[in-house]
């Protein structure tokens, strides 16, 4: 399949083929009073109520299938970050290359920087005067 999230909506419209049968099936089968007697009139709202089923159990699959992560990028570099910050906490997050040394802080000089990641994803949230700042490539 390649990738979780095609297997994932696979599965999703499958579910909600099954889901439309099932139901389709119940509406003829089973001896519910309040359909209308007239063959016509009954089909006409037991495909109704299957399609109502099974759009029901495809919304629910595609909000499932939505949530995988998508297929990693050739090189490997996907940067997924998350932060909350609440009071008068303060967020910085940069996806590339912060352009920083690690052990000093400082800017660095001189040499290629590494390659800024394929797929960013960012989720942040703030509240009262909490402040957050994102980069999704380079900070220099």
């Amino acid at each position: 399949m390649g990738s979780s999230r095609q297997a994932r909506w696979v599965v999703g419209v499958a579910s909600s083929l099954v889901a439309f049968g099932l139901l389709l099936w119940l509406g003829q089968a089973a001896p519910f009073g309040w359909l209308p007697d007239g063959e016509p009139e009954r089909w006409a709202v037991v495909v109704a109520f299957a399609t109502l089923g099974a759009t029901a159990v495809l919304a629910a699959m595609g909000w499932w299938a939505a949530q995988a992560p998508a297929a990693s990028p050739a090189s490997g570099r996907e940067v997924r970050l998350s932060a909350k910050a609440s009071g008068s906490g303060r967020v910085t997050q940069t996806a590339g290359n912060h352009y920083r040394t690690p052990s000093t802080g400082q800017p660095t000089t001189g040499g290629a920087a590494p390659p800024l990641p394929e797929h960013v994803r960012m989720k942040a949230t703030a509240t009262e005067d909490g402040r957050i700042d994102q980069a999704g490539g380079d900070r220099t």
